[in-house]
């Protein structure tokens, strides 16, 4: 399954609190049509998003417009599709929280592998050679 992110401070954001309540839904719901395209980040026709969503082609054309308006959607050079506005920045934050997670959980493991190799006498990856002062063959 296809994940996107979106961060939780975007409920204090003020210009998204400002939209309407179901432009609001219509906006998370092209975050998630946008998520699935090809080209993540951009968003399908609004004949597309209009049969998805299940809402009418003239209501979808006003909420996209709203959203276009404010600043939400926009278009990016060289396409002619519609992108949603800071689409790289909620994927980066993202990649670099997995990042630090994948880091953390690669230091728990180099620990846990560490901790057992105490409890097995193993130094260096090799069983110690000493055991209670004498040589164990």
């Amino acid at each position: 399954m296809e994940w996107f992110a979106v961060g939780h401070e975007l409920v204090l954001n003020v210009d998204f609190r400002l939209l309407p309540d179901v432009v609001r839904a219509t906006w998370f719901d092209c975050m998630c049509l946008a998520s699935r395209n090809r080209s993540r980040g951009f968003l399908p026709s609004i004949r597309e998003m209009a049969f998805y969503l299940r809402m009418d082609e003239a209501t979808m054309a006003e909420h996209i417009g709203v959203l276009e308006e404010r600043g939400w959607i926009d278009y990016v050079d060289g396409h002619e599709d519609r992108h949603m506005r800071s689409w790289e920045e909620f994927q980066a934050i993202a990649r670099a929280q997995i990042e630090r997670m994948s880091g953390a959980q690669r230091q728990r493991s180099y620990r846990e592998r560490k901790r057992r190799e105490r409890q097995l006498g193993v130094v260096d990856g090799t069983k110690d050679s000493c055991e209670k002062g004498r040589l164990v063959a």
